[in-house]
């Protein structure tokens, strides 16, 4: 064939490659920017959604605050704070400014309301008091929403609002709110679910321009009270799109479900106009009418007379934000990006031409050294020409300059050649990791791979780099993670296990003395259980700053979980040296901790093992000292103890008879037994106390204090105070039916855990009311150390209770620090006095004088007075003259078993009463 039909042949396929080139090119452009696109439209999606979601989180915890707020409660204190509101000229009423001084949040809050405080009916007063009580939760809501104009409460019965103070001169009150959308769509008939919603947007009579609501309906008791609403400006959602960076082609607009245009870039304006109809947007913008946009798909681009649409929901509230781009313009860009592509391929094709010409010459050679060298001037890879022998640096491409910086490339030295290749050849690629100190003393980690080669003759590493910076800071995290508890970054299990096993291996080269120390802290689970695992963390991060900061510098901590902790003490010359620093460790611990405004106290009881002398395995040793702990909890609390081998049975025992203790409460296994109460008067049992007793099937009949003080340190105290009320309860209801004789007064313990949380108060309303008619007289009783801990709950229980017909005695009075003036704050209808105040005024009339004065006292208060531990005949005698009002102990009776007590009610007494006589 001729040489030009070859030529002509070459050219044509040329034109094929270029135009096919082109073709597959301008499509993966076009594909790669609608791709950056879409990447843009998701930004600006989750940049709005976020703020919908820190709007909708305040507007969540501002409706659960005002659904748990004391406001159907009314009290003194609200007269104090009508005294706060003056008449305004706009024909209501609002807190005076100079006024409000004296409340906590001064001037910064204006609260509102139609008629004077003074004169409203009472669930009115109670709403503008709850009100009030909820000022500083919505000054924090608008200063940490830079999206929102208000943040505020309207009431049911009035318009009763709180807000930001703003100048009355500005403020122009009226009922219209209360018929609002953001207000009629929170009632039960338009919102029956009770959830949070977002309203159209409207023009805010108050002069701050277009706006949204978001609010949440508030009830209480099953009772709609109002709302909690956050104004958002749609002027911030429009800054929020402005700052997504779009080309000028590009349009974001966020449409509501009306599809109103609610927001746009450098759009949204202060008048209604503003707001305009997706369907309805033309010229002025320049946008082409859709019509609905839910016509537009979720994924991908929608392509309508030459412009592209793509939609994305947002996360929280009824929008969805479109973008869209004009066609033209996209088109333009994909060929003012294709043309150097193509103008680079027929280059290539060019030189190619021009190459294959002059391979016969010396000029060949040449032009692919300068080739080479624009290949690797222009690449994006840091590369490097390094001298193997000296390890100088010889040439850099700009890439490796940006990388490693000009002063590094002058004074650096890689000395690759010490990374030989596994099997010993020299031209093998090579690998290698050094790091750099940037300009701000940040480490930054870097790769080399390099390829041995011959430049002119002489041997040169021809180098790549990669910057692993971040891999590297991933790794050292996740590292960190594995070892390290997130709470109190102290060293975890995982950690001490390995560090012990390491010092472990040393000390026994070296016969040195070594010891675990297992740290466990005292009455911590009660903060947890009453104030809430957010306090409890606070104290668990400070008392292990505490343990960390008084340990011996190459000691080590660790948090096993909960509130248990664990120190290797290595090293030690004797024992004692441990004893020394629990007993330090310990007293760090007793100070009180200042947390939310509570002052808590906890100790710690610690657990020591020996190396060599308790174990030899870092599981043995951990093991023995966690045993010890057990032991210093039963020696008392706060303190330390050395394990023993004695202590892995009792240990044992310990756990055995917990299980036992769970399977009896599980299987109904346990029973109840009843001691008499004696009315004085009259010499007749009124009463019973209701015992919890276990007859273990090995051991037979456990003491109460033994099992009750497991189930106390086990969690199990409320399983068992709930079974023992549903037994008495089962019992009294088959004494009634059987004799059909007037029940006596049930006494039933309650634990401390179960007044704070008033679970038994349901359980009892349950059994009284199950199915039948039946009242069962039931007393309940509370601890007297509750009273001083939670005395809010403890007033919650009473009110409660003497809701239900259920009168509460205080149990073991004089136990604690607890005056007769201090119980007028409860609802309370006895006190059980306890036995050693009987004891004591056996022995000395002051003291008998004392408990005479304590029963008048409390006569005078409504309260009867019941004497405990009533044993002898003498004491017997001593209680009637003092005028207790009923008595129980030995004396009268001991425990009796449901049976017994069905007897007593019909035959009177149980016990000889010629005791009083004799």
């Amino acid at each position: 064939m001729p040489t030009h039909l070859w030529r002509i042949l070459a050219t044509l396929a040329g034109i094929c490659l270029v135009a096919g080139y082109a073709w597959i090119t301008g499509e993966n452009l076009r594909k790669d920017r609608l791709v950056a696109l879409d990447q843009s439209l998701n930004q600006a999606a989750q940049a709005v959604s976020t703020s919908v979601s820190r709007i909708n989180d305040h507007l969540r915890t501002l409706q659960r605050v005002a659904q748990d707020a004391p406001f159907h409660k009314h009290d003194a204190r609200f007269e104090q704070e009508a005294e706060l509101f003056v008449a305004r000229p706009w024909g209501g009423y609002a807190l005076d400014p100079e006024k409000a001084r004296t409340l906590p949040w001064g001037r910064t809050v204006q609260a509102t309301t139609r008629e004077d405080p003074r004169r409203m009916a009472p669930p009115v007063q109670a709403e503008l008091h709850m009100a009030l009580w909820l000022a500083p939760l919505f000054l924090t809501a608008r200063q940490n929403l830079a999206e929102s104009a208000w943040v505020y409460y309207v009431s049911r019965h009035r318009f009763i609002t709180i807000a930001p103070w703003v100048d009355d001169s500005q403020y122009h009150y009226s009922d219209a709110t209360l018929t609002q959308e953001f207000f009629t769509r929170a009632t039960p008939v338009r919102n029956p679910d009770r959830q949070p919603f977002w309203t159209r947007a409207y023009v805010d009579e108050y002069g701050q321009g277009l706006m949204v609501t978001a609010s949440a309906p508030v009830y209480y008791q099953g009772d709609f009270t109002g709302i909690v609403a956050i104004d958002i400006t749609l002027d911030t959602l429009s800054r929020l799109l402005s700052n997504q960076l779009l080309g000028p082609s590009e349009t974001l607009l966020l449409v509501n479900r009306e599809h109103q245009i609610i927001a746009t870039p450098g759009y949204v304006g202060r008048t209604s106009d503003s707001v305009r109809m997706f369907s309805s947007l033309v010229d002025d913008t320049g946008l082409v009418p859709l019509g609905n946009p839910d016509t537009i798909p979720l994924t991908g681009f929608l392509e309508q007379k030459g412009q592209l649409y793509a939609r994305r929901p947002i996360q929280g509230a009824p929008w969805d934000l479109i973008l869209q781009v004009d066609g033209q313009t996209l088109q333009s860009q994909v060929l003012s990006e294709l043309t150097p592509k193509v103008a680079l391929l027929l280059m290539a094709m060019a030189i190619l031409v021009v190459v294959s010409y002059l391979l016969r010459t010396q000029r060949a050679l040449m032009s692919a050294e300068k080739r080479h060298s624009l290949l690797f001037s222009q690449s994006a890879a840091p590369q490097l020409i390094i001298n193997p022998e000296s390890g100088v640096i010889l040439e850099s491409n700009p890439a490796a300059k940006a990388l490693l910086g000009e002063e590094t490339l002058s004074r650096e030295v890689l000395r690759l050649q010490e990374s030989k290749p596994a099997d010993g050849k020299g031209r093998q690629p090579l690998q290698t990791s050094f790091t750099l100190t940037g300009a701000h003393g940040e480490t930054r980690y870097i790769d080399a791979f390099a390829t041995p080669m011959e430049v002119d003759g002489q041997p040169v590493l021809y180098t790549i780099l990669q910057d692993v910076t971040r891999r590297k800071q991933a790794e050292e995290k996740a590292q960190y993670r594995a070892f390290h508890d997130m709470l109190t970054h102290l060293p975890n299990r995982a950690f001490l296990m390995e560090s012990l096993a390491t010092h472990l291996a040393q000390h026994e080269r070296r016969q040195d003395m070594l010891a675990v120390l297992f740290i466990d802290l005292d009455h911590f689970k009660h903060i947890n259980d009453t104030l809430g695992h957010e306090v409890g963390d606070v104290v668990l991060r400070e008392a292990a700053e505490r343990l960390k900061r008084h340990l011996r510098e190459g000691d080590i901590i660790a948090r096993l979980g909960g509130d248990e902790f664990t120190v290797i003490l290595p090293n030690l010359p004797n024992e004692t040296t441990a004893a020394n620093v629990a007993t330090k460790l310990i007293a760090h611990i007793l100070p009180a901790f200042e947390v939310q405004g509570y002052e808590l106290h906890i100790g710690a009881s610690i657990g020591i093992a020996l190396f060599p002398r308790d174990g030899t395995t870092p599981s043995d040793l951990i093991k023995h000292a966690d045993v010890a702990m057990y032991r210093a909890k039963e020696n008392g609390r706060n303190q330390y103890c050395f394990y023993e081998t004695a202590m892995s049975e009792a240990v044992s025992e310990r756990i055995r008879l917990e299980n036992d203790l769970r399977h009896a409460i599980a299987f109904d296994q346990l029973f109840v037994e009843y001691l008499p109460v004696m009315e004085l008067e009259t010499l007749r049992v009124s009463g019973v106390e209701a015992l919890v007793r276990w007859n273990h099937p090995v051991h037979g009949e456990m003491p109460p204090a033994s099992f009750l003080a497991l189930a106390d340190d086990s969690g199990l105290t409320d399983d068992l105070t709930d079974l023992m009320i549903r037994y008495a309860l089962e019992d009294a209801r088959s004494w009634r039916s059987e004799s059909g004789a007037v029940l006596p007064t049930l006494y039933l313990n309650v634990a401390r855990r179960q007044v704070l949380s008033t679970g038994p108060l349901g359980l009892i309303h349950e059994a009284r009311n199950g199915g039948t008619d039946l009242e069962l007289p039931v007393t309940l009783e509370i601890p007297e150390t509750v009273l001083h801990q939670h005395p809010h709950e403890v007033q919650q229980f009473c009110s409660r209770a003497r809701a239900l017909n259920l009168p509460v005695c205080v149990d073991d009075f004089g136990t604690g620090s607890t005056s007769l003036r201090f119980l007028k704050r409860f609802d309370l209808a006895e006190l059980k006095i306890d036995p050693e105040f009987l004891e004591a005024a056996q022995q000395n009339e002051t003291e008998r004088h004392l408990l005479g004065a304590t029963v008048e006292a409390a006569r005078a208060m409504g309260l009867r007075t019941v004497a405990k531990g009533v044993e002898s005949t003498a004491q017997l005698k001593l209680v009637r003259a003092l005028g207790f009002d009923r008595a129980q102990g030995y004396a009268i009776s001991g425990p009796l078993p449901a049976s017994a007590i069905r007897s007593i009610m019909v035959t009177g007494l149980p016990f000889n009463a010629n005791l009083l006589s004799s």
